[in-house]
């Protein structure tokens, strides 16, 4: 145990900032920080205080529920620069908050920790559930409750694994925000963006938003939407889809474009809205609405709106036409007017 030189004490308030240890009162009673380590040592001229693994005995600083563990741990007092290097390990009970990495450093001034060299983060969320966060640079801002990851990050909760190039996170505010060649796959969805925000609220994923080449493929619902933003509301399971959004039904060759397209998971009944362009197989049937209907219990898009169809050289007009997924064909009814085939 350290002796209470004020130089110790600057350490103590240093890994309380690094990983909010609070010398503090918890429940009404004053809690004392425990420091231990095998070899400890102050160097006078380069203002260092130094705390070593010896003896089997590593160096750690605790307080109640919340510890840390190193290798070594370096104050600089005249950088006001904290290290600590060789299998960090910190955990908070209370918080279920548990960091890990081979390399860690707190910069005083700024309040915050940069983790190197295999930096993971893992919070657990209770009933043997928890997320797991890696990347190659992890920047912890203790105060702000903000965490900011770069490089090839991963995020791993179980049901979804999301990885990309950096992602910032507001944890007071329930908030995240992915960039970079992002990629989410869960059980029923796979989805890339250049961007994804989302919100969470009791823990739980409220919506999100994806920005920018936005590709979202679903087995379940055997189709795929394709858009500049796709918006997502997880209390009542609907998409909307904005710029130049598409949905596609892969196997069966057939791809719809509108200005807007809405689907809603419950009912699944979707709404393409302002200038619905249907198309199927190679481009021998186009159908042309203002707005139409997706059913997705029967694949069948009814297109309404001053309805035509575009085949082999044919243009005929109609009150709907009906686009039959499955069997890849459109019907069209009410029709009694346009051009047979005029190409010859």
């Amino acid at each position: 145990m350290l002796s209470k030189n004020p130089r110790y004490i600057t350490i103590l308030l240093l890994f309380n900032f690094l990983f909010i240890v609070h010398f503090s009162v918890i429940n009404g009673l004053s809690v004392s920080v425990a420091v231990t380590a095998g070899k400890s040592f102050f160097k006078t001229i380069e203002e260092l205080i130094i705390l070593e693994t010896a003896n089997n005995r590593r160096p750690t600083i605790s307080q109640g529920p919340v510890a840390l563990i190193a290798d070594t741990m370096i104050y600089d007092e005249k950088t006001e620069i904290g290290y600590a290097t060789g299998n960090l390990r910190f955990a908070d009970l209370n918080n279920r908050t548990f960091f890990s990495a081979q390399e860690g450093t707190y910069f005083t001034k700024e309040k915050k920790v940069v983790l190197r060299k295999s930096p993971e983060i893992l919070l657990e969320q209770g009933d043997n559930i928890s997320t797991k966060i890696i990347g190659r640079i992890i920047t912890i801002y203790p105060d702000d409750s903000y965490i900011h990851v770069q490089g090839n990050i991963a995020i791993d909760d179980g049901k979804t694994y999301i990885t990309g190039e950096e992602v910032r996170i507001w944890s007071k505010e329930d908030k995240m925000i992915v960039s970079g060649n992002v990629q989410s796959i869960s059980e029923d969805q796979k989805l890339v963006a250049d961007r994804l925000n989302v919100q969470f609220q009791d823990g739980e994923l409220y919506n999100y938003v994806a920005r920018g080449n936005v590709i979202a493929n679903s087995e379940e619902d055997g189709f795929t939407l394709q858009s500049g933003i796709l918006f997502y509301d997880n209390t009542t399971d609907f998409y909307k889809a904005l710029i130049e959004p598409s949905i596609f039904f892969q196997e069966q060759e057939t791809i719809s474009h509108a200005n807007i397209i809405e689907y809603d998971k419950t009912t699944e009944v979707g709404n393409l809205i302002g200038n619905v362009v249907s198309v199927q197989g190679d481009g021998e049937q186009i159908a042309y609405s203002r707005w139409a209907v997706f059913h997705g219990s029967n694949d069948v898009i009814n297109m309404y709106g001053n309805p035509r169809l575009v085949q082999k050289g044919s243009e005929i007009f109609g009150t709907e036409i009906i686009v039959n997924i499955d069997s890849n064909n459109m019907e069209i009814l009410g029709g009694g007017r346009g051009f047979f085939d005029r190409n010859q």
